[in-house]
């Protein structure tokens, strides 16, 4: 039992006079509860993620049926779950080599309170313990788009560093020109290169975009496909033909990092490429291409935008400028 059951079990038997003796029958009718623990819970949850978030969350939901797993959800504290997300930042700083921890605590804190949401969305719980969670304040985040140097640089170290470096300058150029998130690269398929040229992107919330490339790069992804033969329609691949994983994109920067003090400093990642692209777009088309570039859609424009956002040609004017 509960202590809010308890709670309200003691004050009935005050109220009606009622003997020890009735209290612990009474009690002894509400010790079954249908209340899942949070082991038995945990699998419904991580049965509805998918992708990044899956792979983002998971851990954290892990940790947490390690922490409190043979607990009732109705029996986890505001204040143990509170604690746990502190520890989470500070593993991270030591385990992890992580600048802060802030990152951490905060998918921590977004992994929980997802959890204890879709508890109560399946009618286990009233109360959120997990509601009362803060995120960590963010910090300004010193990301900026990279000089032509330091993208030469960049370039440089991958050939220098890789044991592939036919993927990874492949992934590098592809991100150069196009913009895209990790997403965009994991994602991409035979049938999503056009001849054009261009591509057709899939990322965030399941949304697609055409962006152009050049022929060089179009060239460079079809002799890369048939090097390196495979069962799979995906574009970027191991040279076994095993499809890309993300992890492939932190072991390349930080091999970079290895090499190069400022990126690790700066914490360069492949989401530079993308701010570094985007920004020279926006200096050549506008920031209505850059957006489209972007694939953040016309957000403030309403009807009127669908109407005015930029069109294909726009994107490839901008991209013939940058790229030649």
């Amino acid at each position: 039992m509960n202590r809010e059951a308890e709670a309200a079990l003691r004050a009935v038997a005050a109220q009606f006079e009622a003997t020890r003796e009735d209290l612990e029958r009474i009690a002894g009718t509400l010790s079954a509860s249908t209340v899942p623990t949070l082991g038995e819970f945990a699998g419904q949850v991580l049965e509805l993620l998918s992708g990044r978030t899956l792979g983002t969350y998971r851990h954290h939901i892990l940790r947490l049926v390690d922490e409190f797993g043979d607990r009732r959800l109705d029996e986890v504290q505001p204040l143990d779950l509170e604690r746990l997300a502190v520890r989470t930042r500070r593993d991270a700083l030591e385990l992890r080599d992580a600048k802060h921890g802030f990152g951490a605590q905060e998918s921590f804190v977004n992994a929980t309170r997802f959890l204890f949401t879709c508890a109560q969305k399946a009618g286990h719980l009233r109360d959120n313990p997990s509601a009362a969670l803060a995120r960590p304040r963010r910090r300004r985040s010193v990301r900026r788009a990279l000089s032509s140097d330091e993208l030469a640089a960049l370039f440089d170290a991958v050939m220098t560093t890789s044991r592939d470096p036919e993927l990874d300058v492949l992934i590098l150029a592809f991100a150069r020109e196009t913009a895209c998130r990790r997403e965009g690269i994991l994602n991409l398929r035979i049938a999503d290169v056009q001849p054009v040229p261009s591509v057709m992107l899939y990322e965030k919330f399941d949304e697609q975009r055409e962006i152009p490339i050049s022929e060089q790069l179009e060239r460079a992804l079809r002799a890369h496909v048939r090097a390196r033969p495979s069962a799979t329609d995906a574009v970027f691949r191991y040279r076994d033909g095993q499809p890309l994983t993300d992890r492939r994109f932190d072991t390349l920067f930080k091999r970079v990092g290895d090499h190069l003090p400022w990126a690790k400093s700066l914490g360069v990642s492949l989401h530079w490429i993308r701010y570094s692209t985007l920004t020279d777009i926006r200096m050549s088309g506008g920031e209505r291409v850059a957006s489209a570039y972007a694939g953040h859609g016309d957000q403030s424009g309403g009807i009127t935008g669908l109407y005015t956002r930029a069109t294909f040609e726009e994107l490839r004017a901008a991209h013939d400028h940058l790229f030649g």
